[in-house]
């Protein structure tokens, strides 16, 4: 991990939250359901996820890679979040960003009120669609 590297602080354990790595595994896990959707299935399709984070309570917002300014003192209050959304499978990859964010959102909000920036979202699901894993 970045943050590992020198010149880095450590990360310990349980205390710190990424703020790109949510955004990259529900579109990854999106993109899989409308490949398996389009496999699967005959005509429209209809996808329910459901995401339940836990263990939030007290982790700060980070950013492990360095590419990201956050402010300092974004802490988590709450300790679990379950996100729920349903989605036409043949929209999901046209409209991904679209999709991913209003259904991040609310997680996000739990790092006292962070909205979460639209933009941020379209950049990392472009760097996930194009395997770009850090910036270097």
């Amino acid at each position: 991990m970045d943050a590992q590297r020198p010149g880095r602080a450590p990360v310990t354990t349980a205390t710190a939250f990424d703020i790109t790595l949510p955004v990259w595994r529900i579109g990854e896990v999106l993109l899989h359901a409308c490949s398996l959707a389009a496999n699967a299935f005959e005509g429209p399709t209809t996808i329910r996820l459901v995401a339940t984070y836990e263990g939030l309570a007290g982790r700060s917002l980070v950013s492990m890679d360095g590419r990201r300014n956050i402010r300092e003192g974004r802490v988590a209050r709450q300790d679990a979040i379950t996100l729920e959304t349903h989605v036409d499978a043949q929209a999901i990859d046209p409209n991904l960003p679209e999709i991913v964010h209003p259904l991040l959102s609310p997680l996000y909000g739990l790092f006292d009120f962070l909205e979460l920036p639209m933009q941020l979202v379209v950049d990392e699901l472009a760097r996930m669609r194009g395997g770009t894993m850090s910036a270097q």
